[in-house]
């Protein structure tokens, strides 16, 4: 019998859950301890006693942790399923695009955490204008201040 990561039942098929039929092979494997607790480089300590000690079966399921009136969605990786997800999270990481927040990758002993500070709903507002059967769509800050275009407008045409 194994445990699945997902539906947290008893499995005797080790590839596939009998509950909820997720793949469960390689994400129920030993994979050491996760950390309570990490630092972010800001010196901000992000609790994730969530994982109860175990990484996540599924790393794509985060946390949403607020400390000191900042928020953070937390993300954590077992050393199995980091290898399969560095590269995607590096180019992540290296794109740098004005709408999306700069993560942060913490390695630890037992796997990887990847930290990103969560924007509030109302941080950003996507606008469209449609003329001339072309839409022009922008991203504003709250503020007012446009940090994304789609579309560039120039006179009376709208060029992508």
């Amino acid at each position: 019998m194994i445990v699945c990561g997902y539906c947290d039942r008893e499995s005797r098929d080790h590839e596939f859950c009998d509950h909820c039929n997720r793949e469960i092979a390689s994400l129920c494997e030993p994979v050491g301890d996760a950390p309570s607790e990490f630092e972010l480089a800001c010196r901000l300590t992000i609790p994730c006693s969530e994982w109860a000690n175990r990484w996540p079966a599924d790393p794509l399921l985060n946390l949403h942790v607020q400390v000191k009136e900042r928020s953070f969605r937390v993300y954590g990786f077992s050393e199995v399923q980091w290898a399969a997800w560095q590269p995607r999270v590096e180019t992540r990481q290296a794109n740098r695009i004005a709408v999306l927040p700069e993560l942060e990758i913490i390695s630890v002993a037992t796997g990887t955490i990847v930290a990103v500070e969560s924007h509030s709903q109302d941080s950003y507002v996507i606008n469209s204008l449609t003329m001339r059967d072309k839409t022009i769509d922008w991203i504003e800050a709250a503020d007012g201040q446009q940090i994304d275009t789609r579309f560039e407008q120039t006179g009376r045409e709208t060029v992508a």
